[in-house]
């Protein structure tokens, strides 16, 4: 992957990003939707996906 298309600037290379490339990923949760076999709630984004992660 070429860290510019993914990123736009190298020092702002993300863990993750979403489908439509957003770049902030807050965490909210959805009350209504039942998640795999019926847990509740439903959160999307990642609360951590801001995080400097060091590891691989």
């Amino acid at each position: 992957m070429n860290v510019r298309a993914a990123a736009r600037d190298p020092s702002k290379l993300q863990i993750m990003y979403a489908i439509d490339e957003t770049l902030r990923l807050p965490e909210t949760e959805l009350p209504w939707p039942a998640g795999f076999e019926g847990p509740r709630p439903v959160r999307t984004g990642n609360v951590a996906a801001p995080q400097l992660q060091l590891d691989v």
